[in-house]
C-alpha cells in the first residue's frame, strides 16, 4: 500500500502499466534468485494481462515455460517477444536456444545470426 499510495495521491488503483511494471519486477525477481518458477509464471501472466506490449515479459515467460518443459507455450511467447521487438538480442537468443534443444536447428541458426546482426 505504501508504494502506491506515495505513487498515486488520489488513493484509486494505479494505472495498469504501472500495476504490469510492480508485477513484472517481482516476477523477475521470484524467477531469477527464489527460481520460484510457478509464482513467477503467473506474476508474468498478470503483467502481460495488464500490459501486453511489453516483450521482456513475453521473453522472461518465454524462458520460465522452456524451464518447465511446456515447449508450446516457450515457443509462443518467445515469437510474442519478438513480434513486439523483432531486435531484441536477449529474446533472439533465448528462442534459438529453445529451438535448439528441440532440434530445430535451421530455425535456431536463424535466430542466432539474427542476433548476432544486431
Amino acid at each position: 500500500p505504501g508504494y502506491f499510495a506515495r505513487r498515486n495521491a488520489s488513493g484509486g488503483v494505479p494505472p495498469p502499466v504501472e500495476l504490469a511494471g510492480v508485477l513484472y519486477n517481482y516476477g523477475a525477481l521470484l524467477h531469477e534468485s527464489r527460481r520460484d518458477l510457478n509464482l513467477s509464471r503467473a506474476l508474468y501472466n498478470l503483467s502481460i494481462h495488464y500490459d501486453p506490449t511489453n516483450p521482456s515479459v513475453h521473453n522472461n515467460l518465454g524462458s520460465v515455460l522452456a524451464s518447465t518443459r511446456a515447449w508450446d507455450l516457450a515457443d509462443a511467447a518467445y515469437a510474442r517477444a519478438l513480434a513486439l521487438s523483432p531486435k531484441d538480442v536477449s529474446a533472439l537468443h533465448n528462442y534459438g536456444v529453445l529451438l535448439a534443444e528441440r532440434g530445430r536447428l535451421d530455425r535456431a541458426a536463424d535466430m542466432f545470426n539474427k542476433a548476432l546482426k544486431v
